[in-house]
């Protein structure tokens, strides 16, 4: 990565040549990588950045006792100092002062950096403010020859707590029930119709050539009857439960035409004697 940056460098393509760099100086930092690095962009005229990589080398090299390379490395940092644009951050009184966060263009601002002049590329930035339980504050500037700004930082707002949203309005159910219900109760009424008319034909063949008399039936007769009884339970419970759906579905329709819903829950229940016929019929809404 060193190498290749290198490379880049003597071509004269130094901004591959600068993010080249760093990424060689994140895997393996060396004095002279930071020393490149520095170099490269002065020469991308962000002198804010070579200002402070120049100071770092020559840190780096001062830690190392490479004492040639510390001076050299502070003669750089002096000669570009006097084209470095500043800019000024002064934090107003905060509730929570040590939990305030500062960044500039996504770049952490130290405390120790609050309030004194700090040298910046030209062009536009933005200032972010941030704390646990305040709403985070950012405000955008710019910089350049003639224009060193002072931001100040306001003292941030307490965040709200948060309140859910509305809940969405969907489509009411209640038509699609109403249908549903009309459906079932007319298939009840047919398939109820279908078992009275059954029963009434093994009810007639039931007396057909006396095979029921007062006295009792023939097995022949007694078979028809009970298929009739038990066609006619069948049939009493389907028109019943008929009769109630169409009674619900009815009473939805007109209550929907007048821009009501329904409310509640409703049921209806039907319950057959052994013999046929209705004992009860429930409705409620």
């Amino acid at each position: 990565m060193f190498n290749s940056a290198k490379y880049h460098m003597s071509e004269g393509n130094y901004s591959v040549a600068c993010s080249e760099l760093r990424e060689s100086d994140s895997l393996d930092p060396q004095v002279g990588t930071t020393m490149n690095l520095a170099d490269c962009y002065e020469h991308l005229e962000r002198f804010a950045a070579a200002w402070s990589f120049w100071l770092q080398a020559a840190s780096f090299a001062a830690a190392k006792g490479e004492h040639d390379r510390d001076d050299f490395a502070r003669s750089r940092a002096r000669q570009i100092e006097t084209k470095l644009l500043r800019a000024t951050i002064v934090v107003t009184k905060q509730p929570a002062r040590d939990g305030l966060r500062l960044a500039i263009d996504d770049v952490a601002l130290p405390q120790e950096a609050w309030g004194v002049p700090i040298p910046l590329d030209p062009g536009k930035h933005e200032l972010l403010a941030m704390a646990d339980g305040v709403r985070p504050w950012r405000q955008s500037f710019s910089i350049e020859q003639g224009l060193e700004p002072t931001l100040l930082v306001p003292e941030l707002e307490r965040a709200s707590p948060a309140t859910p949203p509305p809940p969405a309005e969907g489509r009411s159910p209640w038509p699609a029930v109403m249908w549903t219900t009309g459906a079932v109760g007319v298939t009840a009424l047919g398939v109820g119709g279908a078992f009275a008319a059954a029963a009434v034909v093994s009810e007639t063949a039931s007396n057909a050539d006396r095979n029921c008399a007062k006295s009792g039936c023939n097995p022949t007769g007694a078979a028809d009857r009970t298929r009739a009884q038990d066609d006619g339970v069948v049939a009493s419970v389907m028109l019943a439960t008929g009769g109630v759906a169409i009674l619900a579905a009815t009473t939805m329709y007109f209550t929907l035409r007048w821009g009501r819903s329904p409310s509640g829950n409703w049921t209806a229940a039907v319950s057959p004697t052994a013999r046929g016929g209705v004992t009860t019929l429930t409705w409620s809404w």
